[in-house]
C-alpha cells in the first residue's frame, strides 16, 4: 500500500469498492464487513508509507454484523481470497 491519491479520502475509496464489489465478486456481507473494518481505521493509516491495519476481535465483528464467529471468519477467508483483506 502506497497509500492513497492525493485528495483521495478514505470515504471516497470505501464508496468505490461498494460500487465495485459486485463486478469483484463481493457478497453484500463482505461490503458490510470492509464497510466495518474501515471504520476502525484511522486518518493517518491512508497517508503515503503507512498501512491501513485493524484488529478487531472476530467476536467483536460478529456482535457488531449480527452474525456468527464462523460466518465473520468465513467473510474474512473470502476477502482475502479476493486480495480485498490480508492478514498480518
Amino acid at each position: 500500500f502506497q497509500g492513497l491519491p492525493p485528495k483521495v479520502m478514505p470515504g471516497q475509496a470505501l464508496a468505490a469498492f461498494k460500487r465495485s464489489a459486485r463486478v469483484l465478486g463481493a457478497p453484500a456481507r463482505l461490503v458490510e464487513l470492509i464497510d466495518l473494518l474501515f471504520a476502525w481505521t484511522k486518518p493517518q493509516d491512508w497517508t503515503d508509507g503507512q498501512t491501513p491495519i485493524v484488529w478487531p476481535r472476530n467476536e467483536t465483528l460478529a456482535e457488531a454484523m449480527g452474525l456468527e464467529v464462523r460466518q465473520v471468519q468465513n467473510l474474512l477467508r473470502h476477502g482475502v481470497t479476493l486480495g480485498l483483506i490480508s492478514h498480518r
